[in-house]
């Protein structure tokens, strides 16, 4: 296991169990093969349970991610009435989240809908990978991830620069590289106080209009640092 910055994950082995609880945070995991003894990783609602895998699990405030590196996972969601396979939207129909997730793969568990969405994983942006990826992340997820690495003030978000969408790289721990990025690439603002890092609108209504654009990557982010 390899846990990333700021993370934590409480562990029961026993026997005939391998039980994880990911509280917060993100981890990696590489798991040795024994059927008789299965892996399972809890996070919120959502189980996932391998035999022999590798595979990363990443904890939001509204959501759960599950990065697929090698062979294959069961993901289960237990709302209450006990765990049930997890679907996921493919082409238009549902699948089981078992057969949908492939290796190079992620799966998208949010809290507020009860399929699930899959898109390709990143290959630096997993624990000790050194990267940060966004594609098309609302602002206020890229600054949960960013200030998991964060030594410095905080980033806050305001409501009205919630929407914004934003793709891009950044190296892990690089905080001032992605303030500038997102200044430079939306009508945003950095205000700077004594205890965080806010991102507000230049106007309140700027940022309707401005999603969905790209950060710059970090070689753009170095030459603008000359």
């Amino acid at each position: 296991m390899v846990l990333d910055a700021d993370s934590a994950v409480r562990v029961r082995f026993s026997d005939d169990r391998r039980d994880l609880t990911l509280e917060r945070g993100r981890a990696s995991f590489k798991v040795a093969k024994n059927p008789l003894r299965p892996f399972a990783v809890t996070s919120g609602t959502s189980v996932v349970v391998a035999v022999g895998t590798a595979f990363s699990v990443e904890r939001l405030s509204r959501e759960v991610r599950v990065a697929l590196y090698e062979g294959h996972v069961a993901v289960l969601r237990d709302r209450g009435s006990g765990p049930s396979t997890q679907l996921a939207r493919v082409s238009g129909g549902r699948e089981p989240a078992e057969q949908a997730l492939t290796p190079g793969r992620e799966l998208i568990l949010s809290d507020d809908t009860a399929e699930a969405t899959l898109r390709a994983a990143s290959i630096g942006d997993r624990p000790g990978g050194g990267q940060l990826s966004f594609a098309s992340e609302p602002l206020t997820v890229a600054v949960q991830r960013v200030n998991r690495y964060n030594v410095g003030k905080p980033i806050t978000v305001s409501p009205q620069a919630a929407d914004v969408r934003v793709s891009g790289v950044f190296n892990t721990g690089d905080t001032d590289a992605f303030v500038q990025g997102v200044v430079a690439a939306f009508p945003v603002r950095a205000v700077v106080s004594e205890g965080a890092i806010l991102l507000a609108p230049l106007r309140p209504d700027h940022t309707n209009s401005a999603r969905n654009q790209p950060l710059p990557t970090v070689s753009q982010k170095r030459s603008a640092l000359r």
